[in-house]
């Protein structure tokens, strides 16, 4: 089955699931639906897990918000088997029917779970097809494509599976440089709870919160990074050293290594601090992932202040390399 054939079959059963939703469908398979439409306010897109969610939401923020529901590919495809890739195929399919109802319109895109990664990668596609994207907001989910606009993440305070402050991780290196200054606000309960009658309420409010929060200042000017030499091919926490062409460098400036495997939806993300050399110039030193496989590395210019410096350039520079057991390479 293509590619094209195997999206459309997901359409199809998505359109099933959305049927039964409110408001007006559009797209091919009447897999979108749109309520609040005569609302006067920037519509907000959103990409949803489950039947209850849309029509909560949507009553929770009022007839003046016009809502877009889309569904993420939750009991679609088997959560064990979903990939990066199956995310982006349908984020930019969900994109290609969005970019023309939207025209000059700005949006907020978002997403809770599951689909709070396919709205990242449709907030990515609309932004390269000159969507005015002036915010995301990402709901219960950490593995989200880096953006450069405004972003808010929001976690439950019982939320042990995927709240990270409750799993001793500090995402703020991360999210300093995947977004433009990114904010995190906690909802109270645990996952799967705020879109219940007794707690949408909280949820809608950190919503219009986020959607009232100004839109990030544009990406700068400055010049991208030019790695002169990739590997193909590396072992597992391989250190691996990159020169760089050099490069005009302001005060807090470094690089985000993004890391994404063909066989996952979890990318292995490093910090990197470019370090300059008396000889080699300006140098990337960093680690290979620890899992062996298939991987795309992408090299973002950031800085923990600003944010992606050089986005547009960045997120479509991609590199594919082939990460081989580290026992293989000393047999």
């Amino acid at each position: 089955m293509s590619d094209t054939h195997r999206c459309e079959h997901w359409l199809k059963v998505i359109g099933n699931f959305v049927e039964p939703w409110p408001g007006r469908k559009f797209g091919a398979f009447n897999h979108i639906a749109i309520t609040n439409e005569a609302g006067s306010k920037p519509p907000l897109l959103w990409v949803f897990n489950s039947a209850i969610e849309f029509p909560a939401l949507a009553e929770a923020l009022g007839p003046d918000q016009p809502l877009i529901g889309m569904r993420s590919l939750n009991t679609v495809i088997r959560r064990e088997s979903l990939t990066t890739w199956h995310n982006r195929t349908l984020a930019a399919s969900y994109a290609n029917d969005l970019a023309s109802y939207l025209r000059d319109r700005p949006c907020t895109v978002g997403g809770n779970c599951q689909g709070a990664a396919i709205a990242g990668e449709l907030a990515r596609n609309l932004v390269f097809n000159a969507i005015d994207v002036q915010g995301f907001i990402a709901m219960e989910w950490i593995e989200v494509p880096a953006l450069p606009v405004q972003a808010t993440l929001l976690f439950g305070a019982e939320s042990k599976d995927y709240n990270p402050f409750l799993r001793n991780i500090d995402p703020w290196p991360a999210w300093n440089r995947l977004f433009v200054n990114p904010t995190c606000r906690i909802l109270p309960g645990g996952h799967g709870t705020y879109f219940r009658p007794d707690t949408i309420s909280a949820l809608a409010g950190e919503v219009r919160h986020a959607l009232a929060l100004p839109k990030a200042p544009a990406v700068s000017d400055r010049s991208a990074l030019a790695p002169e030499t990739i590997p193909q091919t590396v072992a597992t926490r391989q250190h691996i050293t990159i020169s760089i062409k050099c490069a005009e460098l302001q005060a807090g400036d470094d690089v985000l290594a993004v890391w994404e495997c063909d066989a996952s939806v979890l990318p292995h993300l490093e910090v990197i601090v470019i370090a300059e050399t008396a000889t080699s110039g300006q140098l990337l030193e960093f680690r290979a992932p620890a899992i062996a496989g298939s991987w795309t590395l992408q090299l973002f210019l950031t800085n923990p202040l600003h944010g992606p410096l050089t986005w547009n350039v960045d997120t479509l520079r991609e590199y594919r390399i082939t990460v081989v057991d580290e026992q293989d390479t000393t047999a």
